[in-house]
């Protein structure tokens, strides 16, 4: 199983070369997509774009956010909506990607996105 997800960061890292100057918009737009198709792979290209970070390896987040999207799937009974709400975490003024189904209450996946002028962090917290 390894060397599947280790030969599948080789494609995103080729693909890494067209996405490289991607904006922090299209970056957001990528994870939106990929969050409201249950479609990691609308993402992946964008996991190496110099405007990304995040606080874990990418290796990991991209592991982490696939098996997220993958529990959101199984736990939703239809499509999910986006609602942008503004929060505090720890302190700091925290944009959160919420994303909910029409039939529960608290949201499916939960996307914190920390946005400056020159990149994106985004954190999912699995819990």
């Amino acid at each position: 199983m390894k060397v599947v997800l280790f030969s599948e960061f080789y494609v995103v890292k080729d693909y890494s070369v067209i996405v490289s100057e991607a904006s922090v918009e299209e970056i957001k737009q990528a994870l939106i997509k990929s969050c409201l198709t249950f479609d990691p792979s609308c993402f992946k290209p964008f996991l190496y774009a110099e405007k990304f970070t995040c606080d874990i390896d990418r290796r990991k987040f991209f592991w982490l956010f696939k098996n997220m999207l993958a529990a959101s799937k199984a736990q939703s009974e239809c499509e999910l909506t986006l609602k942008i709400e503004n929060t505090t975490c720890g302190g700091r003024g925290v944009t959160q990607y919420c994303f909910y189904d029409a039939v529960h209450k608290y949201a499916r996946l939960s996307v914190n996105v920390v946005e400056t002028e020159e990149s994106v962090n985004f954190e999912i917290r699995p819990f």
